[in-house]
């Protein structure tokens, strides 16, 4: 990976995809400028980039003199998260404005992080803001590469802390296939395309797993040997009510539900697999109970 003599812009700096952009850029040499909402949690990318800028609205002189966008911004998928702001004022209003700020400010290209499938699946609102995306990049007449990750590991983290309390369950027979991938092989895909020619990347990881092998992966992690399981048709039956109390809550749980429903497999990308990120993920956890006595 050859650096370009000029600065990338990252947008989305601060989620853990974002930071994994960050830390790969540096190692290769780039100079980076991130722009992000809040400066409280733009810790994890200081020394990563070189300028760190807050700000309200883009603007064209954020993109002047900027090789390369790389968005991997995008409002959380975990249900934990509670943002009042939807998929469509995030992920989709906000990159539509960057690109259209990008274009006039004569970037030469455009990285957005997608998401896999999302021109088939865009019923559920988180895949047509994705979708809607990818068609204003597309016509836009910027370079791009969309890079389209089919699960990020870091997905699973709101199941391993279920896991940590006990209530991770099983939905269904669990029967249904993915091959999730490491936020550090979707960092080298973004990195690479700076330079590459590919417009689409569908990006899985190197292995298939059931729902349910997902599941015991992340309880043994966590210590748990045990899952229950509970029948889908509770949520499914909860979502017309959902939709009135939490629209965004509502849309989280749709997405989610289609994808314990149907195997989702992507063209093999990335090298890092999940049990090594879960087993990470356990000796950096401390849990109150593992605490001697008194501490």
């Amino acid at each position: 990976m050859t650096p370009t003599e000029q600065p990338i812009l990252l947008l989305g700096g601060t989620g853990r995809l974002g930071r994994e952009i960050a830390a790969t850029l540096y190692a290769h040499g780039y100079e980076t400028h991130a722009l992000v909402r809040n400066m409280a949690r733009a810790g994890s990318i200081r020394g990563l980039a070189k300028h760190i800028t807050k700000v309200q609205a883009l603007q064209p002189a954020h993109f002047r003199g900027m090789d390369t966008v790389i968005s991997a911004l995008g409002k959380s998928i975990s249900p934990l998260d509670r943002g009042r702001f939807s998929f469509a004022q995030v992920d989709e209003a906000i990159n539509l404005a960057a690109i259209k700020t990008a274009v006039e400010a004569g970037v030469r290209k455009f990285i957005y992080v997608s998401v896999y499938n999302a021109e088939r699946l865009t019923h559920l609102e988180y895949c047509r803001v994705h979708a809607s995306v990818e068609k204003a990049l597309a016509a836009s007449g910027l370079e791009y590469t969309i890079v389209k990750p089919v699960a990020l590991f870091s997905a699973f983290r709101d199941l391993y802390d279920m896991a940590l309390k006990g209530r991770l369950m099983n939905m269904g027979k669990g029967a249904c296939r993915i091959n999730p991938i490491h936020e550090k092989d979707v960092a080298r895909l973004c990195v690479q395309a700076i330079n590459g020619h590919r417009k689409s990347i569908s990006a899985g990881g190197p292995v298939v797993y059931t729902r349910a092998e997902i599941n015991e992966i992340i309880a043994a992690g966590a210590g748990r040997q045990k899952l229950r399981s509970m029948p889908a048709w509770p949520v499914k039956a909860a979502l017309p009510l959902m939709r009135l109390a939490d629209a965004n809550l509502y849309h989280k749980m749709k997405f989610f539900v289609k994808m314990m429903e149907e195997d989702v497999i992507a063209p093999v990308e990335g090298h890092l697999r999940l049990e090594t990120y879960i087993d990470v993920l356990s000796k950096s956890t401390r849990r109150f109970w593992d605490l001697p006595s008194g501490v």
